[in-house]
């Protein structure tokens, strides 16, 4: 009998599936909008949170910062906001640094400590630094770069491959009616409907009933089958005819019309190639990428063989007699826990052959089980470095988000973020901050138009903006 999850891991279940017990962040930096994002790490309960920032708080901070009393005006903001954050959630460890952000981005082994970075407000140079030392970390490490300005806020991401498995889709249900196997046709031929009273007819699984239509049509085609169903029916009231009919989209015209392996996992299988996992790549990249690669490599053998995905089993709900609903679940169930041992059998020869055992990579029965469940949505996101997002921008995204009919507000203000950084980093203060706000509104609107040159944008009224609000934060919005 397996243990009895603890309080916490009941407690903090789909956190823990998120971040694990000891996922560990650090911030860069003592502000509201950075408290605002601590908390919202120390409530789910991850392991441990490191703010760093040299800065003492002032009445100024109080005002816009929850986390900072009267009291701790002229105490160093970062203890302050830690001590605070810990009586949030004493299972979790918060810790305070009195340091500078920007002497601690090149320091690998600091940077290393931890699962996740966050730069928040801080200087272009800071963040590029901050950038190479997670990237160069082993494993690489993710960078949260976060801003917020009156009521925007900037948000991105800069991670290393980024591979994805649990992508939480809205269903898993794969009857495979155009690709069937054996033992379906074997239960679907088992039905003799001209043998069935109306009852035992009204109760036929949906499954069986697309199954039979199908093979009735010489040629499938959508009008042929709804006549094939219709021609079974008998009466009006049966409603597992109608969920027959509702169920073509999905089950049947959608696989028909696509391939036997979607783009997002020919795109992966495509990749494996130019993955040599073996116990230097592990060390370089890390046991979950390596462990997504070798996957990966089992699944296009497995893919080569069966010529379909593995099947997940899953079966939704319809109207049917227990018995056989129950009978269908199991043969769906069993199919499934056949391409399991097969798909466990084909990954052993991978790993046999880059000389690997499942417990190097952190292999076990609940990974692989995960694995192909989800073998129909796997995708990797490639690597970008931070820096390209400054010197060498889409601009064909740029671009195209100023045409109509996308035209959204969003990218403005990003452009308008990216002068106001450069600002900071040349004049050492945000735009708006001295009392020639005329002057800060046109140095920033110079940059603005500088950078977004290249895409003809003009940014005056957002810039303005900026400027007016002084990019200070909103701890209402912050939190949001």
């Amino acid at each position: 009998m397996s243990a009895r999850p603890d309080s916490a891991a009941l407690r903090y279940d789909r956190q823990l599936r998120l971040w694990a017990p000891s996922g560990q962040a650090a911030l860069e930096s003592a502000s509201g909008l950075s408290s605002q994002i601590a908390k919202n790490l120390v409530l789910p309960g991850v392991g441990q949170v490191t703010i760093a920032d040299s800065r003492a708080a002032t009445e100024s901070d109080a005002g816009v910062n929850f986390f900072l009393e009267e009291s701790s005006v002229g105490k160093y903001a970062a203890p302050e906001i830690a001590r605070l954050l810990s009586e949030m959630n004493p299972a979790v460890t918060c810790t305070g640094m009195v340091a500078e952000p920007k002497d601690l981005v090149n320091d690998v082994p600091f940077v290393a400590r931890h699962s996740l970075a966050i730069a928040v407000r801080q200087p272009p140079d800071v963040v590029d630094a901050l950038a190479t030392t997670c990237a160069e970390s082993h494993p690489p490490i993710p960078l949260l770069v976060a801003d917020s300005s009156g009521f925007t806020g900037l948000l991105s991401l800069c991670t290393p491959e980024l591979c994805l498995v649990e992508i939480h889709p809205e269903s898993f249900v794969d009857l495979r009616l155009t690709r069937p196997f054996p033992e379906l046709d074997e239960y679907v031929d088992s039905f003799d409907l001209d043998a069935l009273d109306s009852h035992e007819r009204s109760h036929v699984p949906y499954v069986v009933i697309i199954r039979k239509a199908l093979a009735a049509c010489d040629k499938v085609d959508r009008a042929a089958v709804r006549a094939a169903i219709d021609a079974m029916r008998e009466g009006v009231d049966q409603e597992n005819f109608d969920e027959a009919v509702s169920a073509l989209a999905q089950h049947v015209w959608r696989p028909l019309g696509s391939s036997a392996v979607p783009a997002n996992v020919q795109q992966v299988l495509d990749l494996v190639g130019q993955r040599r996992v073996d116990t230097a790549f592990v060390q370089k990249y890390g046991v979950r990428n390596a462990r997504f690669w070798l996957f990966a490599a089992a699944l296009g053998r497995f893919i080569d063989s069966a010529k379909v995905l593995p099947l997940p089993g899953a079966v939704p709900d319809m109207k049917a007699e227990s018995k056989q609903y129950v009978k269908l679940q199991s043969i769906y169930k069993a199919k499934a826990n056949q391409d399991i041992s097969k798909f466990e059998k084909l990954l052993d020869d991978v790993l046999a052959d880059v000389s690997l055992g499942r417990d190097d990579v952190g292999i076990d029965a609940d990974s692989v089980r995960t694995f192909v469940r989800h073998a129909a949505m796997i995708s990797v996101v490639p690597a970008r470095r931070w820096s390209d997002r400054l010197h060498a921008p889409r601009l064909d995204a740029i671009k195209t988000a100023f045409e109509d009919p996308v035209n959204p507000p969003t990218v403005q203000h990003y452009l308008a973020y990216v002068a106001a950084r450069h600002f900071q980093s040349t004049l050492g203060r945000f735009p708006g901050e001295s009392d020639a706000v005329e002057q800060d509104e046109a140095d920033l609107i110079s940059l603005c138009s500088s950078y977004a040159s290249t895409v003809g944008v003009t940014l005056d009224e957002q810039s303005a903006q900026l400027v007016r609000k002084a990019c200070q934060e909103m701890p209402h919005f912050s939190a949001v």
